[in-house]
């Protein structure tokens, strides 16, 4: 068993780094063709115009918290990096009890999910006690999601181990600069391309995936050629970890953290607030602590005061024989108030115009008038982000593809 690592779990290096992420993700959104990272990051304070600063500096003050001590404004006034971690350590000194990680907005607009840090700690010192051993750890996700903090952040501070980030490494420099029983964060794409990678990576690596689901085919594409073992990890924003497999043939296994209860989850702190959690997909219970996952509870959105049901309209979109796949959402407010609709077409050739006035009729005769997209965009897979997770789309980005947005 690792004995507990008494200090904080934040430093210069580890701030300057969710920093970075939480910088580069917000930059994305903000200007799509921004090159990242920047020449000197240090001067990326400097280099923002005043509605990005003010974008950023909001995107740090939510997920730091600093609210709680009133130190928010002054990252305003940042003119180097250096200056937005000085700030933000200064704050985690007085109020380190709480973190907001932006969700995914998979599933609707994102929002912030505030989590207790001791209760994340809960989670780590779990998976501390349970991996066996591990020389080192490396990963290739983003360091500010909540999976990425929990594994890249707080487990090599639990665990006094050294993290390397690995985004952009091959296999075989992976396998150079490690040493062997290491632990490596991924994500199920990521382990796709090392299955049909030719090298190895280190003696007895652990591969933890998470953030999509994994395919049951991964496990033998990987285990034990490339990994000793490869763990799902099954959650969300909301949720943290609620369930972990070693294989995809077996049922996730409930995270000792969690009970079970009629309603859903409730945690098993004694301390801790609120209601049962209720499940972000659908679960078929094997046992009292086994569990398959069966697909996701779409929430409803409200168009017009009404509530409509995206995946119950994309499942419809995907009725048609035109369509391949589809995905639908509700719209940015600065896009309209009525629901949109990303389109794989069966047919790559298929005319954008041609099938817009196509499915235009179509929903129109299928679907009742709130549940209509009014935006059609078309492409060749549905928005993804890195980690294989649905992603939102801005019309402004396919003007040549969209449909008229029509009044309601």
């Amino acid at each position: 068993m690792h004995a507990p690592n008494h200090s904080p779990w934040w430093n210069r290096d580890r701030v300057q780094a969710l920093v970075l992420d939480i910088a580069g993700s917000e930059l994305r959104r903000l200007r799509p063709a921004a090159p990242w990272p920047p020449e000197d990051p240090q001067s990326l304070p400097d280099s923002l115009d005043s509605l990005e600063r003010l974008s950023l500096s909001s995107a740090l003050a939510e997920y730091f918290q600093m609210h709680q001590v009133g130190l928010e404004d002054a990252l305003l006034t940042a003119r180097r990096l250096d200056d937005w971690v000085d700030v933000i350590l200064a704050s985690l000194e007085r109020h380190a009890a709480t973190i907001g990680f932006r969700t995914s907005g998979s599933t609707g607009e994102p929002r912030c999910q505030i989590h207790r840090l001791d209760r994340l700690a809960c989670e780590v010192e779990f998976w501390a006690n349970s991996l066996g051993p591990v020389q080192a750890i490396a990963g290739v996700v983003p360091r500010h999601h909540i999976y990425g903090f929990l594994f890249t952040i707080l487990l090599p501070w639990r665990l006094e181990l050294s993290y390397l980030d690995a985004r952009g490494l091959l296999a075989g420099s992976l396998t150079k600069q490690l040493p062997a029983e290491s632990l490596i964060v991924g994500y199920p794409d990521y382990w796709r391309l090392i299955a049909l990678s030719q090298g190895p990576l280190p003696e007895r690596a652990q591969g933890l995936t998470s953030t999509a689901p994994a395919a049951p085919d991964l496990w033998p594409a990987l285990v034990p050629r490339h990994l000793s073992r490869l763990i799902e990890i099954y959650g969300s924003s909301e949720t943290a970890g609620i369930g972990w497999r070693t294989s995809g043939d077996e049922p996730f296994r409930l995270l000792p953290l969690w009970g079970r209860v009629e309603q859903g989850l409730e945690p098993r702190m004694q301390d801790a607030p609120g209601a049962p959690l209720k499940l972000p997909d659908h679960l078929r219970w094997e046992s009292a602590d086994r569990f398959r996952v069966e697909g996701r509870r779409d929430a409803a959105v409200q168009v017009g005061g009404i509530n409509v049901y995206p995946r119950a309209v994309a499942d419809v979109l995907e009725a048609h024989p035109e369509v391949a796949r589809a995905a639908v959402r509700l719209m940015r407010p600065e896009e309209g108030h009525r629901l949109k609709a990303f389109i794989v077409p069966a047919d790559s050739d298929a005319d954008p115009r041609a099938l817009t006035k196509t499915l235009t009729d179509y929903v129109d005769r299928h679907l009742e008038t709130a549940a209509r997209p009014r935006a059609f965009t078309f492409g060749p897979e549905l928005p993804r982000g890195a980690l294989g997770k649905a992603e939102d789309w801005a019309l402004k980005e396919f003007t040549s593809f969209q449909s008229s947005v029509f009044p309601f």
